[in-house]
């Protein structure tokens, strides 16, 4: 399936405490070696592709098998992202095919959601914001 899986908060953490540390620490159900990257880490990331002149467009899947036309994806980072959309606690699944936003590990003070970094269809940034942990999200984990 090329979607994935979309996870709740507490269960990718699976019990660790949140984290705004980079790297996170958090494990997780990540595979050994990986984990689950904190806001500050995506924040890298993105300071990562300004540098090289590069948007959130560069970090989607060419073509238009998964994103709708017109996909300004390049894949130029390697990334390789796909729009999985969400699902919430209805037992919706939103966006499928419009956005991906992937979970951090880091919890929102403010408003008690997690941090998700995210990709849009008619997008070309790297959006940010607290998502609800009732709902499921994309991880991406990063290599220790």
């Amino acid at each position: 399936m090329p979607y994935g899986r979309l996870y709740l908060w507490n269960t990718a953490v699976a019990g660790h405490a949140s984290s705004s540390a980079n790297p996170s620490g958090v494990t997780g159900i990540s595979p050994i070696g990986w984990h689950i990257p904190s806001l500050a880490e995506w924040n890298q990331l993105e300071n990562y592709l300004k540098y090289f002149s590069m948007t959130g467009n560069d970090l989607k899947e060419l073509g238009t098998i998964h994103w709708p036309s017109p996909n300004n994806g390049t894949n130029k980072a390697l990334f390789n992202a796909i729009p999985t959309g969400q699902f919430v606690i209805m037992g919706l699944y939103l966006r499928i095919y419009l956005s991906d936003n992937f979970l951090t590990s880091t919890i929102d003070g403010q408003t008690g959601g997690v941090y998700c970094r995210g990709l849009d269809a008619d997008k070309s940034e790297i959006t940010i914001a607290p998502c609800g942990l009732q709902n499921g999200w994309t991880i991406r984990c990063v290599k220790d």
